[in-house]
């Protein structure tokens, strides 16, 4: 029964941050697209959890922490020649922060930073070694599947914790 639920958020998440990321590209502002990117994607997140409230506190924090995560990791990437898996690991890590600042939970603020670290990091590396690979991939694409894997990894980290949650009682 727990698998049904983890797989849910997943899928929810990953094709929320997916689409999100399809969504921002095509956008002309990198701040607008990037807060247009995050919103879709935490929107994702809070259907999973079913409640409209917190659909909408996830809304406004993941564009808020995708927002803050792209500009702080271009920032300190320009002191790393922008090491893409170092990017992707901070804007991951910004954005799980935030989605997991939505339940006023330390814990979950530490665990689906990591989470979303290392998800968007493996999707940001994948994107490129796919754009460079198949160049019809493009930036869109790779923003497309570093949003897919890591929206993918975060909404199911979401979902095993609120699992844990209803087994603690």
């Amino acid at each position: 029964m727990w698998t049904k639920i983890v797989a849910r958020f997943g899928v929810l998440g990953g094709a929320g941050y997916a689409l999100g990321g399809a969504v921002g590209v095509l956008l002309i502002s990198l701040p607008f697209s990037v807060l247009v990117g995050g919103a879709i994607g935490g929107a994702a997140l809070g259907l999973a959890l079913g409640s409209w409230k917190k659909t909408i506190v996830l809304t406004l924090l993941s564009a808020l922490g995708l927002t803050v995560g792209v500009l702080s990791a271009l920032a300190i990437g320009s002191f790393f020649n922008y090491s893409i898996g170092l990017i992707g690991a901070i804007v991951g890590a910004l954005v799980g922060a935030s989605v997991g600042v939505a339940f006023l939970d330390w814990r979950r603020v530490a665990v689906l930073a990591v989470s979303g670290s290392a998800g968007f990091a493996a999707g940001l590396l994948t994107g490129g070694l796919l754009r460079y690979s198949f160049p019809v991939v493009r930036g869109v694409g790779s923003i497309v599947i570093a949003g897919l894997i890591g929206g993918a990894l975060l909404g199911a980290t979401l979902g095993y914790l609120e699992v844990l949650k209803v087994r603690r009682g």
